[in-house]
């Protein structure tokens, strides 16, 4: 008899693929934005980068989401991370 065990539990993502769909998730961001690498190069400088304060990832200034909450600028990598920061503000 041959038997095999099968994991029922959630799948774990190893650390390759996350950065993999990171990686992906910004390159299709900058590419729908019109945002080309060598547009960007035209410049001569690097980009500033801010800091989510929800999940914490640096990202380049031109590509955060901007917004004021209670008064300060915060920069978010996306709209759940505004939503969750909000959320948690709120309680």
């Amino acid at each position: 008899m041959n038997s095999k065990k099968v994991h029922q539990g959630a799948a774990i993502a190893s650390p390759d693929l996350v950065d993999t769909r990171w990686s992906l998730y910004w390159a299709l961001r900058g590419l729908l934005r019109g945002d080309s690498p060598s547009r960007r190069d035209q410049k001569g400088e690097g980009e500033e980068m801010v800091r989510d304060p929800q999940c914490g990832v640096y990202i380049p200034h031109s590509n955060a989401l901007k917004r004021r909450v209670r008064g300060e600028t915060v920069f978010f990598c996306s709209r759940e991370c505004e939503g969750a920061y909000k959320e948690k503000a709120r309680m």
